[in-house]
């Protein structure tokens, strides 16, 4: 299952290296490259954005918070969040969310893409 949501390409792991998960694995961190191609590191908390809705793991403006319903949350590659994320009957779903859809590198920096 792949999360919904608003669809765009922001596309940081082209431009972001050492992409991983801290904090509990709700935060991504990466080195990124800002306009003179130098590498910055740069963290972004995904629960500010990143959502479970009934199993699914979504990326939206008016989402966040998935760690306090899903589990055994890891980073597939370098963008797919993977997660068993409890749905509406209280059953662990797995899902995944491909994270270039919603996050961007923006001068060296981790931001959320296409969310307003």
């Amino acid at each position: 299952m792949h999360g919904q949501g608003k669809q765009c390409n922001g596309g940081f792991s082209d431009s972001c290296t050492d992409i991983h998960l801290v904090s509990g694995m709700s935060t991504l961190e990466a080195s990124c490259a800002d306009e003179d191609y130098s590498y910055q590191s740069s963290r972004l908390s995904l629960n500010e954005r990143i959502g479970n809705i009934n199993g699914m793991l979504v990326c939206a403006s008016d989402q966040g918070q998935f760690s306090l319903t899903c589990t055994d949350v890891s980073l597939l590659g370098t963008s797919q969040l993977s997660a068993q994320c409890l749905d509406t009957s209280s059953i662990y779903q797995s899902t995944s969310l491909d994270l270039n859809s919603c996050v961007q590198n923006s001068n060296g920096n981790l931001n959320w893409a296409c969310l307003t």
